[in-house]
């Protein structure tokens, strides 16, 4: 899927009529999306071989698993949490936060 079709997914979705949430906003968010998800992916993919080897890596890629995990719990209530906020400013620091 292109990231304009998920833009407007996600927009028909997850947002409001009124939002005042732009383009490159919905674009940032994304991008964190589909990063989660590849390392969601690659941690199942993982997983088994890190478990016989009991390597700290382990710890790690149940974090990823978890983050994802949270990730998808939350998505549509951050976005309209997100789209509630008035001060554009901190609206955009707060997506900044996420892409980081």
């Amino acid at each position: 899927m292109s990231s304009l079709l998920k833009l407007k997914h996600i927009k028909q979705r997850f947002l409001t009529n009124s939002t005042s949430l732009t383009e490159q906003d919905l674009e940032l968010w994304v991008h964190l999306y589909a990063l989660a998800k590849q390392q969601q992916q690659f941690a199942h993919a993982l997983y088994p071989s890190l478990a016989q080897l009991n390597s700290p890596l382990l710890t790690q890629a149940e974090q990823i698993k978890l983050q994802d995990t949270l990730l998808r719990r939350t998505k549509g209530t951050l976005l309209k949490q997100l789209d509630q906020i008035s001060d554009p400013h901190t609206q955009r620091y707060l997506l900044s936060l996420l892409a980081d």
